[in-house]
C-alpha cells in the first residue's frame, strides 16, 4: 500500500482522506459559528479555541488574482488551499518572520475554495474563499 506523510506521520491514503474530511467537517462547524470572522474562536470549548490561530485576516474575499493572509503572530507553518472536491490545489510555507503571505490564485478556476487551512505549530485556522 502506498503511504504519504500527513501531519509529519506516515499514513495510508484512507487515513489521509479521513484526516482531511475531519478537518473539513470541523472547519465548517467552526465557520458556521464564526461566519468566517478571522480570529474568532467560535466560542467553543476552551481546548478547541486554544488550538485556533487568532488574529488572522484573509483578503480580498472574493479574490481575483492574489490572496493575502495577514498574521498577527508569525511563526513557521504552512497554508493549504483545497477545492470543493478536497483536492489540494495550492500550498506554501510560512517562515517565522512573515506577517503577510501572498498566494497567486490567478491560475485557479473561479469558484469556492472550501478550506484555506493555515497551520502554525499545533494551531490551525480555516476559512472559505471565493475565487472570481
Amino acid at each position: 500500500m502506498k503511504t504519504c506523510t500527513t501531519f509529519g506521520l506516515e499514513a495510508s491514503w484512507p487515513i489521509r482522506i479521513l484526516a482531511i474530511l475531519v478537518a473539513f467537517v470541523l472547519s465548517f462547524g467552526l465557520q458556521a459559528q464564526t461566519k468566517f470572522v478571522p480570529g474568532n474562536s467560535g466560542g467553543g470549548a476552551s481546548s478547541a479555541s486554544d488550538n485556533v490561530i487568532k488574529g488572522v485576516r484573509i483578503f480580498p474575499n472574493p479574490v481575483k488574482d492574489v490572496l493575502n493572509i495577514s498574521l498577527v503572530s508569525p511563526q513557521d507553518g504552512s497554508v493549504e488551499i483545497y477545492d470543493r472536491k478536497m483536492t489540494l490545489r495550492k500550498q506554501t510555507k510560512i517562515n517565522q518572520y512573515e506577517k503577510l503571505v501572498s498566494i497567486d490564485m490567478a491560475d485557479l478556476e473561479g469558484g469556492t475554495y472550501y478550506v484555506v487551512r493555515i497551520l502554525q505549530g499545533h494551531k490551525m485556522y480555516t476559512a472559505q474563499v471565493r475565487k472570481l
